[in-house]
């Protein structure tokens, strides 16, 4: 499993993953995986909900 330990390396791991996210995802993703709580994405199709997952 992988170790996010701030919000610019959650950024970079999401790059790595190949998914380009911006500073207001890395920041709820951080902050999901902290305080162990899930996410609630929605949008139109094609946006990356999926590859977020």
């Amino acid at each position: 499993m992988l170790e996010l330990t701030d919000i610019a390396g959650t950024t970079e791991a999401l790059g790595k993953a190949g998914y380009l996210a911006s500073r207001e995802i890395a920041t709820a993703v951080f902050l999901a995986d902290k305080l162990e709580k899930a996410i609630l994405v929605e949008g139109p199709a094609g946006v990356g909900k999926t590859e977020l997952a």
